[in-house]
């Protein structure tokens, strides 16, 4: 029988119960495949990790802080992997160690991920797409990302470019805020960058009247349309209508770049590659290379015209650009015309890198960005060229409005032609306060006036900090308020560095020109200069004119001006705002040079704040010696309502004609001055009021304490009677102080007066030296002053020769004072040179015929003067003289410490070179005793160390540490102690006990109370073999910070000194010495 075959309909079926199951069938057998494969994966990550632990274990792995991290697909130098294990390689991976050796691990094989963290055991391998994430950051986090899927729109030519331009103009499809994606390079003048560049489908793009081909057209005449616009057109009826459109997308460049764009659209606003970006815009990843851009109206840039942030925040990210841009408007920037965000969006913009020219006619031009709004700008790598004919242009910003900019190197030149609305090699203006940080600059600007290296006009108070000017930089200008970093205006200057080369006019500085906040931690290094040939004002080494506080300051460099000079300081030249204006902690090295000057100072030219912790090693040199100086001093030329406590002064002061010239402060007012010091030359041509540390002519409420002088006058008196010279300080009274003088004055006939110490009360306070008189006529001298003087003393050398030709000669010298003096000795000894030439003889008062009076002083209380002090002339002859007559002399050791007993006054007088007098009380019988006249200390001047004398509490206990002996340790008493800074110096004068053979001991456990000694010896602090009976001093010194602050005691320091017999058995004292002030 004929078999039948199947029919179509069971054949159909057939098929379909096949899909079926290949439908079911396929999927079971995709996932059991995938899982078999997953597991394997997941396997292999075991043994990779196994691998990894060994070879971390071997300690071969390269740490990085407290992670150590390895690459599974690393090979080493003979192309093997380092990681040994079996299975197929993963394409990446890496395996990271904590400090604990905890591991964590991501691994990608294909479409998968295994991952697993410190602290879990178990592998996880999870699917992601083939392009996903599967790493360890440098955190050591693990980071895991699928592939979002690409659905941008991709731009390859420049058509795409135009189009995406047409659809945000025209405002179709929603395009504004589509993502854009760039896949190549594209060049505006590369013909391969076009579809087809000779087409002329898109007809008249650039709006100028005629067709081109569209790389004519895109390249000549306007140029690019923009993508966004803003501004008036015409339509093809030649109606005029306004448009404004923006791009709000995502254009990521994917590190592609545009070359050689070109835009040049007089009628509208807003010119960039993108005109308008607005809420939500990001820009990304994108080269902007060679690109002109011309403005005729304001807001240009060459990516950028403007950016608006309002509901959304914008930003453009990791850019590079290379840009001209010009226009007579406003508002250009190298990268953005004009940004503008709110305190909630903000414009953001990134990672940039720009190489840009920016010239504009107006105002606001800026390297980076026109003018800024609520922008923050971060991580920048700039050199701009910025020029304009108006005012505000800044080297990245110019007009900027609550702008931060935070990291990055900017490297700019600005030249402005006019204007004074600011200049800056950042931020040409703030306008409300704004922050500059982390930068390093370079910059070569010449502009008219108001500039600053980073911020030239500052409204509010801007941050700066951590700013770094580089060598080469300079700053010309004709006019005034210019600064190395803030021309104008307010601030808050940290942690920053200027090194370059200013000239200036008025109200300029090394950091700030004119303005008021805050300047610390921060250092000029330069020279500022004027070539000005009338007068300059306000100007310091690192502010002008500034009403704030500055501290941890120092300049370094010169001040030269071939002009007059007022209010000149080395490190401010005005500082005058009261309690809101303070120095401390500052120091300068800039020698100062002008033509003549007033109000001129090492650290500061005048000021009503107070100076704590200065320091000037600079000379002051004046080179117009027919001119007058006035207020001239090594730290201030004036100082009103002020503490000035710890100041140095080291150097040169020379000068023309001089009125009040000192070596530290040259005039000063209500003024208390403190533990300070000077080491100064004083040459002057004619000088009225020179003194060596201090001068007043207004010296209400001034005093001087603590403080010392060494000081070499060269004075050249040449015009008029009555000029002053003051050994220390005048119109000062003055306590616990001393000068050191080598004073040569030639009065050219005139008449001299001359002040040893002060005009004013003298305590505790002493002068020494040498005062040389030539050719005068007349002459007053006060050995220490014209006032009251107590406990001080005067050991100088008076030589007054070749007197003038007048008939009217006189001299009137008092060894002490005019005034009262009490607990005081005189010890100079007088030489005059033709001294009969002066009529002999006792006379009140210099207005009669003439005559010579040598009085210790008016009223004279346990003073007395000693027997080298006779008046001699040249040949050696004894002259008549006036003293008076009841007191006796004695001869005084002036370099070691002696007793001095006067027969009349029954007082021990003790005194040493470099000390101030001791004045003992006497008992009833009139021997000295042991206990001091009331507030009479011996204080020890040694610079900027001296300080109070603290009132010393003293205990010893005797202790036995080792062993039994009757060996007495060594008898050692006090014999100086001297009080420094930090601390004190101690020493001790010691009779030891003890057998040739055997040792002494000095040495300190300062604060160490409770220290186990085990051996004297082996400290090897103070120890020496010694005969018996042998008289030792011993020397220790210590610092605040070794003491222990004891209730009701002060500060207290602990000693110990003792004797070791031959046994190895010693005793020991242990002293302690509480200081209180």
């Amino acid at each position: 029988m004929k078999k039948k075959g199947f029919t179509l309909v069971e054949l159909l079926a057939v098929i379909v119960v096949l899909a079926i199951i290949a439908l079911i069938a396929v999927p079971v057998v995709i996932n059991i495949t995938k899982s078999a494969q997953r597991g394997a994966f997941k396997s292999s990550a075991y043994g990779i990790l196994e691998s990894a632990k060994i070879y971390y274990l071997s300690g071969k792995v390269q740490s990085k802080d407290v992670l150590s991290r390895i690459d599974v697909v690393q090979k080493d130098e003979n192309d093997k992997y380092i990681l040994e294990y079996n299975g197929e390689k993963p394409e990446s991976g890496v395996i990271v160690f904590d400090s604990n050796g905890k591991s964590a691990l991501a691994i990608k094989k294909g479409t998968f991920c295994a991952s697993k963290n410190y602290n879990e055991e178990e592998i996880k391998v999870q699917d992601i797409d083939k392009n996903g994430k599967c790493t360890i950051n440098e955190n050591g986090v693990i980071d895991i990302e699928k592939e979002e899927p690409d659905d941008s729109i991709k731009i390859g030519y420049i058509e795409d470019l135009v189009d995406l331009a047409i659809s945000v103009n025209e405002s179709s499809d929603g395009a504004s805020s589509k993502t854009y994606t760039l896949i190549r390079n594209l060049d505006f003048n590369d013909d391969s960058s076009y579809k087809n560049p000779t087409s002329t489908t898109y007809g008249d793009i650039n709006r100028d009247g005629k067709i081109d081909d569209i790389k004519t057209e895109l390249t000549s005449s306007k140029g690019f349309p923009m993508i966004g616009i803003n501004g008036t057109l015409k339509n093809e009826n030649d109606e005029s209508y306004t448009v404004e459109t923006s791009f709000q997308g995502i254009f990521d460049g994917k590190g592609y770049s545009i070359s050689n764009l070109y835009i040049d659209s007089p009628s509208l606003t807003c010119n960039g590659l993108f005109s308008n970006i607005s809420d939500g815009a990001e820009i990304k990843n994108i080269k902007l290379l060679d690109s002109k851009v011309n403005g005729v109206t304001e807001k240009f840039g060459s990516l950028v015209g403007c950016a608006k942030a309002k509901e959304k925040q914008v930003t453009l990210d990791n850019i590079t650009v290379t840009a001209t841009v010009n226009g007579p408007s406003a508002n250009a920037g190298g990268l953005i015309g004009y940004s503008e965000g709110t305190e909630a969006n903000k414009v953001i913009v990134n990672n940039i890198t720009a190489n840009t020219n920016v010239s504009v006619g107006s105002a606001y031009a800026g390297g980076l960005i026109g003018t800024s709004n609520n922008t923050e700008i971060n991580n920048i790598e700039i050199t701009s060229n910025v020029s304009q004919a108006g005012a505000i242009l800044g080297g990245v910003v110019g007009q900027a409005i609550n702008t931060n900019v935070d990291g990055g190197n900017v490297n700019t030149t600005i030249i402005g032609k006019s204007g004074n609305g600011g200049t800056g090699g950042i931020l040409g203006s703030s306008q409300t306060p704004s922050s500059i940080k982390n930068l390093n600059i370079k910059y070569d600007i010449t502009s008219y006036n108001i500039i600053g290296g980073v911020l030239g006009n500052s409204s509010g108070y801007a941050t700066i900090d951590n700013i770094n000017v580089l060598t080469g930089s300079t700053i010309k200008s004709s006019s005034d308020s210019v600064g190395g970093l803030v021309g104008s205006g307010g601030a808050n200057i940290s942690n920053s560095e200027v090194n370059a080369d200013i000239s200036v006019g008025y109200s300029s500085g090394g950091i700030l020109g004119y303005g008021g906040g805050t300047i610390s931690d921060s250092t000029f290094n330069g020279n500022i200069t004027s070539n000005s040939t009338y007068e300059i004002r306000y100007v310091g080494g690192i502010a002008g004119s500034f009403s704030g506080k500055i501290e941890n300051v120092k300049s370094n460099g010169k001040l030269k001006f071939d002009c007059n000079a007022s209010s000149v300081g080395g490190i401010v030249g005005d500082n005058t705002n009261g309690s809101s204006s303070s120095l401390n902690n500052v120091n300068s090295t800039m020698n100062l040079n002008m033509k003549y000057g007033s109000n001129v100072g090492g650290i500061v030219g005048s000021t009503n704040g107070d100076i704590e912790n200065a320091t000037a090693n600079l000379d002051i040199t004046f080179t117009d010696n027919s001119s007058s100086n006035s207020h001239i001093g090594g730290i201030a030329g004036f100082t009103g309502s002020s503490i000035v406590n710890n100041a140095t002064y080291i150097g040169t002061i020379s000068s023309g004609t001089s009125f009040n010239v000192a070596g530290l402060i040259g005039g000063l007012y209500d003024t208390k001055v403190k533990n300070s010091y000077v080491n100064t030359i004083i040459k002057s041509n004619s000088a009225y009021y020179i003194a060596g540390f201090c001068n007043s002519d207004q010296s209400s409420g001034s005093s001087i304490y603590n403080s010392g002088a060494n000081v070499k006058m060269i004075i050249n008196h040449t015009t008029s009677d009555n000029e002053t010279i003051t050994g220390f300080a005048r119109n000062t009274p003055i306590y616990n102080s001393f000068s050191n003088v080598d004073i040569t004055l030639n009065t050219g006939g005139r008449q001299a007066t001359v002040f040893g110490l002060s005009q004013k009360s003298v305590s505790n306070s002493y002068i020494t030296g040498n005062i040389t008189i030539n050719g005068t006529d007349s002459a007053f001298l006060h050995g220490i002053s014209s006032s009251s003087v107590n406990n001080s003393y005067t050991n100088t050398n008076v030589v007054i020769n070749n007197p003038g030709t007048s008939s009217n000669k006189w001299l009137v010298l008092y060894g002490i004072t005019s005034e009262n003096a009490t607990n005081s000795l005189t010890n100079s000894n007088l030489t005059l040179k033709n001294a009969d030439t002066y009529k002999n003889g006792f006379s009140t008062s210099p207005s009669e015929a003439g005559g010579m009076i040598y009085r210790l002083g008016q009223n004279v209380n346990n003073s007395f003067y000693s027997a080298s002090q006779l008046i001699k002339d040249e040949a050696g002859t004894t002259l008549p003289t006036t003293t008076v007559a009841s007191e006796t002399s004695a001869s005084i050791d002036d370099i070691k410490t002696v007793n001095w007993q006067s027969s009349l006054f029954g007082n021990k007088f003790k005194y040493k070179e470099g000390y101030y007098p001791q004045v003992y009380k006497v008992d009833d019988n009139g021997n000295a005793t042991t206990e001091l006249v009331p507030n009479q200390k011996l204080i020890k001047i040694t610079g900027t160390d001296s300080s109070q004398t603290p009132t010393i509490t003293t205990q010893i206990e005797k202790e036995s540490i080792v062993g039994e002996t009757d060996k007495e340790a060594p008898t050692c008493e006090l014999n100086y102690f001297d009080s420094l800074e930090n601390g004190f110096t101690a020493s001790y004068l010691c009779t030891d006990n003890v057998e040739v053979t055997e040792k002494r001991h000095l040495y300190d456990s300062r604060s160490d109370m409770t220290a186990n000694i085990t051996s004297l010896a082996s400290l090897d602090i103070k120890s020496s073999s010694t005969s018996n009976n042998t008289v030792s001093t011993w020397t220790t010194t210590s610092s605040a910070s070794q003491g222990v602050e004891a209730p009701d005691q002060g500060l207290c320091y602990y000693f110990r000194y003792g004797a070791q017999d031959a046994a190895g058995n010693y005793r020991v004292y242990k002293t302690s010495y509480c200081l209180s002030y």
